[in-house]
């Protein structure tokens, strides 16, 4: 006698087939030897483990029985019976399919008939049966859902972006098809990449699809059939949110386009404007510098000066020489401050009186002192820091004197005022006489061929305007006529503008 092993390792049958000159020894560990007997001489020449054959047991630790039979080989293993054929490495298990439903607990190999046996029942299997082939039952869908709702396959066609969770379940009919079909799946047309169903399952689901085009395809064999039959393609597609459809990328391409033609366009309008605005600018410098030239002219009006260089002489000539030298003087720094004013477009409040003062002093000297004027300031005004147009106060004084107080033979006044209105935010400036009025002055001009319109008056008016429209600052300009029982008793102008 001598001990068999493997591998220089111990072999521990638990059971043993022989067939012809072939032993087939099942072992511990749930493995089993194929040995060849020739010229009295044992070799190994096959080692298979339980591993190999998915039909068998792996929580198995023994073959309870081996019997052989021609080329193949029985193994009863943990109450299933499995044949096993050599020459083709292929397993067939005698199982439900067959009609068999108990644990098998010992079989008898026939010429033509497979005894099993069981605690409660004896079976006969013709051996043909055994290795012939099952046609596999047509596939079906029995229930599709869309979330967790069921839809028909007819509705599945098109989806919403967020019906994605989608499930099948499906059978193939047949005696205990489920357990002895196997499935495999394709989606999306992954071609020659079948996906096998685990043994048992009949449902499969499909999560967080994306959105596109799908197909879903499904085939099944029985584990004792050679082929496989096919279930019709089951095709869906899911939509895209409409923020990833084309239409919405056309309208966010087209309200770019929109987008851009207007900021375009507005682009061009804030350029023309501004195109606009220099030009009305360059207009409105070119009509100021002219009419502070014309506001030159005004201010040196020609019968002033006149009159003063006329009175100068007289001085002169009457041996009245400080007279003379004094009224000069004046009458110097006067046109300096013209000249100097002119060129600017604003004063202040007390540069615009104290031109007014050397102005009247002249004035009062050429009148024989037949002349009472007086300057009365708000003691709330702060005049040196209040600016207004550039002498915009003398020419309507000017007037006064020239239209209004000059016609009268005495008692000539003048009062010129500068206050407040409107809870301190409006500067008012009053220049009232008491001469012989608008009417009767251009009665006596007609008379005497002359126009009664004053030529510094209309450019100051103009100016008024233009000061508006450049500094944004009101200046209005009332005029109104005195009158004292029915008869004219003089003028007075009112003159406001808002304080800086």
């Amino acid at each position: 006698m001598k001990e068999i092993k493997h591998e220089g390792e111990s072999v521990f049958a638990t059971s043993i087939g022989i067939h012809e000159n072939d032993i087939w020894l099942g072992t511990k560990g749930a493995s089993f030897l194929l040995l060849n007997r020739e010229d009295d001489k044992l070799r190994f020449r096959e080692s298979i483990t339980i591993s190999d054959f998915n039909t068998l047991k792996e929580n198995s630790s023994s073959f309870v029985k081996l019997q052989s039979d021609e080329n193949d080989l029985w193994m009863l293993n943990s109450g299933v019976l499995t044949l096993y054929e050599p020459i083709k490495r292929t397993t067939q298990q005698v199982n439900g399919q067959l009609g068999i439903n108990d644990l098998i607990t010992d079989f008898i190999i026939g010429d033509e008939v497979l005894t099993t046996f069981s605690s409660r029942s004896i079976y006969q299997i013709p051996k043909d049966v055994l290795k012939s082939n099952f046609k596999t039952a047509p596939i079906t869908i029995t229930e599709v859902t869309v979330n967790e709702t069921p839809r028909s396959l007819t509705a599945l066609s098109k989806l919403d972006h967020d019906e994605n969770n989608i499930n099948f379940t499906f059978n193939s009919n047949g005696f205990k098809a489920s357990e002895y079909v196997e499935y495999q799946y394709q989606i999306n047309n992954e071609e020659g990449s079948w996906r096998r169903v685990p043994y048992g399952t009949t449902q499969l689901q499909f999560a967080s699809l994306s959105p596109g085009d799908y197909s879903f395809k499904l085939r099944g064999k029985n584990n004792r059939s050679t082929g496989y039959k096919y279930l019709k393609p089951v095709r869906f597609t899911i939509l895209p949110p409409f923020w990833q459809s084309y239409w919405f990328y056309a309208l966010i391409v087209l309200l770019i386009i929109v987008l851009t033609y207007l900021i375009f366009k507005r682009q061009q309008e804030k350029k023309n404007k501004k195109r606009i605005q220099e030009m009305d600018k360059l207009l409105m410098e070119k009509k100021i510098a002219s009419l502070k030239l014309e506001n030159i002219r005004s201010q040196m009006n020609p019968h002033f000066v006149f009159n003063s260089l006329n009175s100068i002489q007289d001085f002169i000539v009457s041996n009245e020489r400080e007279l003379a030298s004094d009224y000069l003087v004046k009458f110097s720094r006067l046109i300096r401050k013209y000249l100097d004013y002119s060129q600017q477009d604003e004063i202040t409040l007390g540069q615009e009186i104290a031109a007014l003062k050397l102005y009247l002093e002249l004035e009062k000297m050429r009148f024989d002192d037949e002349l009472d004027y007086s300057i009365k300031i708000d003691d709330t005004l702060n005049i040196e820091h209040i600016m207004i147009p550039s002498l915009l106060v003398q020419p309507y004084v000017e007037n006064a004197l020239k239209h209004g107080l000059m016609h009268k033979p005495n008692n000539r006044k003048l009062m010129i005022g500068c206050g407040v209105i409107e809870n301190k935010k409006i500067l008012s400036i009053k220049i009232e006489d008491n001469g012989i009025g608008r009417q009767q002055s251009a009665l006596l001009n007609r008379n005497r061929g002359r126009s009664h319109t004053s030529f510094s008056t209309a450019v100051n008016n103009e100016r008024a305007s233009l000061y508006k429209e450049q500094f944004n600052k009101p200046v209005d300009i009332v005029i109104e006529d005195l009158v004292n029982d029915g008869q004219a008793s003089g003028t007075r102008v009112t003159i406001t503008l808002p304080l800086n």
